[in-house]
């Protein structure tokens, strides 16, 4: 195999698994042991399904000349990039008068949102919020009135490595928000 590990991004164009061998490069089997992360075919294509972490075994039986070999391919899968809901915003600011709410549309795979905000537009001694995946607004806290401030969200995948220790996968971020108080 020419990777064992792969980083992706959700939205990222399939991939083929291909084992290198001194046989005739047939009967190879992939065990897939996450098919709600990625869809392996019989052929080593790989379709991500959804952010995560994944785990294919590629293993070949032996025969006279060789012996059986296996090989195990990690995937770690990156949330997509969110993107702002200016509609449900508009909704939003109507609702809840004098406190700033932004919305955004979910992220497939997300297990968690991370909220940026700072009024500085490079994002300098700026605020984080996190909310659970199930939420798609947040309300922004103690911000003064007649300042303009920056904001920018990212979907996180909390996932177990192979130690079963919790690690975090962080989506890109979106694009910069500018609102006024």
């Amino acid at each position: 195999l020419e990777k064992t590990r792969y980083a992706l991004k959700m939205g990222a164009e399939p991939i083929t698994l291909r084992p290198k061998t001194d046989g005739d490069g047939t009967g190879f089997e992939f065990q897939n042991f996450t098919p709600d992360v990625i869809k392996v075919s019989d052929a080593g294509n790989v379709k991500i399904l959804k952010a995560g972490r994944a785990v294919v075994i590629v293993s070949t039986c032996g025969d006279k000349l060789y012996q059986p070999a296996g090989a195990t391919v990690v995937f770690e899968i990156s949330p997509a990039k969110v993107s702002w809901d200016k509609k449900e915003m508009a909704v939003l600011k109507k609702k809840v008068q004098g406190k700033t709410q932004v919305a955004w549309n979910k992220a497939k795979g997300a297990t968690k949102y991370e909220i940026e905000y700072s009024a500085d537009s490079k994002f300098k001694n700026s605020k984080t919020i996190k909310v659970s995946a199930s939420k798609d607004s947040a309300s922004l806290k103690k911000l003064k009135a007649g300042r303009t401030y920056y904001v920018r969200t990212r979907a996180l995948t909390e996932i177990k490595d192979a130690r079963g220790n919790k690690k975090t996968l962080e989506g890109p971020w979106s694009s910069t928000l500018k609102i006024k108080k």
